[in-house]
């Protein structure tokens, strides 16, 4: 019995770090050609600037997080796709 826990232990341990997020802060220009282009336009499009951007893989998918800065001082948070896709837009208005 003690071994079947200690399998079942183990085998938990291993899908949560296969699954596990692993995110880090990288440079824009580190950033593949089609992520730049997308932020690029989506900081034209919102009058701001691109300020962090963060690579993730979470649950086995590749994705890009950024922050980009408004005019006004809202944030703009991005996830993009490694081909540039947009994949989900949150604002966060200026305190």
């Amino acid at each position: 019995m003690k071994l079947i826990t200690h399998i079942l232990a183990l085998a938990l341990a291993l899908t949560s770090a296969a699954f596990a997020k692993d995110e880090k802060e990288i440079a824009f220009a580190k950033c593949p050609a089609a992520v730049q282009a997308a932020l690029t336009r989506e900081a034209q499009a919102a009058a701001g600037t691109v300020g962090k951007v963060e690579h993730e893989v979470k649950d086995g998918a590749e994705l890009y997080d950024a922050k980009i800065t408004k005019p006004d001082g809202s944030k703009l948070t991005v996830k993009l796709s490694p081909d540039g896709r947009v994949l989900e837009r949150k604002e966060k208005k200026a305190k």
